[in-house]
């Protein structure tokens, strides 16, 4: 065993790392985990040098199983054949060794897909929303306009095609950099972190390039935000940043949806905090990704004023490395998602047809639910103005309502981990607007709910 094992394990674990031998089969020690826990799709993620972290939640089973003792899961995990290592960590030792992975470490681009490969569209019944709304040609975004709070974004072909840099799709001259401000809203995809993201998520919001790629709601209108470099958000002042761009994109930006696939898994912080509550006040949906390998639903998905989005693999069922809990509305996509991959040629420049299909994450069920979301307005249009314009937080509360009584609920699914169901986005739009006096407005405090 490293010797970091014996300094770590009787530590308060936070999340368990193993190292693997490097002619060991990955795949098959992954296979194996899997069967031991709830959930379905990958239990590991990569870091370097074959270090793999265990998702958190299926890591607490895991310890639970033997008897909830640190040395004795060490013990387990290090018997099974290719582990040679395991080391309990802290979430801060986590996010830097994530951080040390390298430039793109996803990165392998798998190329280009096809429609038919989507099938994360046809899982929320995208493609049947559309045909309720004239087609995919003909949707009428009016005044629909969404906030994509991230990384930034790049010039890929799926928001284009650009000129002087200006898209179909993206409003970068109208949203802000909170994060290195000296620059404006793209990504300059350096190593640390997690590069690209904000394009890869924003991707399957609002792409679009014929019969190649689709994403749930093609060229709506989207302002991207550079709001950080790394999807985990513990660092110095980002409530600050988080609030501020939060502010800008509703009073400033034209927002009337919030999309944001990052997550702070540790604190409520106040300047976000209320942010997100004069927000909610204002009738702007927000949504948020629930998390990832934590198992606690992060901020700001678990304020009870946003929409926390979980996640599900192509077989219906919850994706292991997906928080959970009752601050999870709904799930959606987050598993082998198709995605544009913005990653670097091997001259340094950036490539911008590149596709995957290896897209992990609540982030990419969050961007499913505010396409969701966008598409809703769009169809009801001003009718929606009519009922809730009097008591703005009622437009989120009608979303909410019907995003999850329209939920695709499969046999056995936990709803007190995994909130209402599985996104259905043409039973949303065809329900009927509900009654603004069946409406309950949420209060302003979080869920402080432990899995």
């Amino acid at each position: 065993m490293p010797a970091d094992r014996a300094s770590r394990v009787d530590a308060p674990p936070s999340f368990v790392l193993i190292h693997v031998a490097p002619t060991a089969d990955v795949a098959a020690i992954d296979e194996r985990l899997q069967t031991l826990v709830t959930g379905d799709g990958s239990v590991l993620f990569a870091l370097n040098d074959g270090w793999y972290a265990i998702s958190r939640a299926p890591g607490k089973e895991l310890r639970v199983s033997q008897g909830g003792n640190n040395d004795a899961l060490a013990t387990f995990l290090g018997g099974i054949p290719g582990i040679d290592g395991v080391s309990l960590v802290p979430a801060d030792e986590l996010v830097r060794r994530y951080e040390d992975r390298g430039p793109n470490p996803a990165g392998v681009a798998d190329g280009r897909p096809n429609p038919s490969m989507l099938w994360n569209l046809d899982t929320v019944r995208a493609r049947q929303a559309w045909a309720l709304l004239g087609g995919i040609d003909n949707i009428n975004w009016g005044s629909v306009r969404v906030g994509h709070l991230d990384t930034g974004y790049t010039e890929h072909e799926v928001f284009g095609p650009w000129t002087n840099g200006f898209s179909p799709s993206l409003l970068p001259q109208i949203g802000i950099n909170t994060f290195d401000g000296w620059q404006g809203t793209m990504d300059p995809l350096s190593p640390k972190g997690t590069p690209g993201h904000g394009t890869r998520t924003c991707s399957v919001l609002t792409g679009r390039l014929d019969n190649v790629f689709l994403g749930v709601a093609p060229r709506v209108p989207v302002v991207p935000y550079r709001v950080t470099d790394f999807v985990v958000i513990d660092t110095l002042g980002w409530q600050n940043r988080m609030g501020e761009s939060i502010n800008h994109a509703v009073l400033d930006g034209g927002c009337t949806i919030l999309s944001i696939s990052l997550g702070d898994p540790c604190y409520a912080p106040t300047e976000m905090g209320q942010a997100v509550d004069d927000a909610y006040e204002r009738g702007v949906i927000i949504v948020a990704a629930a998390g990832n390998y934590t198992s606690e639903v992060t901020y700001p998905g678990r304020y009870s004023r946003t929409i926390a989005a979980g996640g599900i693999t192509k077989r219906d069922e919850p994706w292991s490395g997906g928080s959970r809990g009752i601050s999870v509305d709904l799930c959606a996509p987050a598993a082998d998602v198709w995605r544009a991959d913005p990653s670097r040629n091997n001259d340094g420049s950036v490539a911008t047809s590149r596709y995957g299909g290896t897209g992990d994450g609540t982030s990419y069920a969050t961007v499913h639910v505010s396409g969701a979301a966008a598409l809703w307005k769009a169809h009801h249009g001003s009718r929606l103005d009519e009922l809730y314009a009097a008591r703005p937080w009622q437009y989120v509360e009608a979303f909410r309502k019907l995003i999850r009584s329209t939920a695709r609920k499969p046999a056995g699914w936990n709803d007190k981990l995994f909130g209402a169901g599985i996104l259905d986005i043409e039973a949303l739009l065809k329900a009927p607007l509900p009654n603004p006096d069946t409406l309950v407005k949420q209060d302003r405090l979080a869920a402080l709910e432990h899995f």
